[in-house]
């Protein structure tokens, strides 16, 4: 399943009947990166600060303003052998809408977190 934050959701689990009719999941786990911004919200110029997980190990990951696609190359940074990315500053453009993205040149999967523009 594919969550609203864009991450891949996988359910394990049992049934506990001869039919496979009743059960219930005992874990779940999320793939994909993260993305996390902070203030969530602010002026256009304000300065925020991003930080990433999970991306590919020892990448480039690029910053977007929008969507990758026809979005605004903010930065281009590179994740640590774990695939994070720490405090990154961005300044929030002067036209266009967000979210933020970030996108890794390796795995190539987005990762987006929502700002307020105010």
């Amino acid at each position: 399943m594919v969550g609203a934050d864009g991450r891949v959701y996988v359910f394990f689990g049992y049934s506990s009947s001869p039919n496979n009719d009743i059960g219930y999941s005992t874990r779940i786990e999320a793939y994909g990166p993260t993305l996390d911004v902070s203030p969530t919200a602010g002026p256009r110029g304000l300065t925020a600060k991003l930080t990433g997980d999970n991306f590919a190990a020892n990448a480039q990951v690029k910053l977007y303003w929008g969507h990758p696609d026809g979005g605004q190359l903010l930065k281009t940074t590179t994740s640590s052998a774990t695939g994070t990315f720490t405090n990154v500053s961005v300044v929030v453009p002067a036209t266009g809408n967000g979210p933020f993205f970030a996108v890794d040149s390796r795995a190539r999967y987005p990762a987006f977190i929502p700002f307020t523009v105010q």
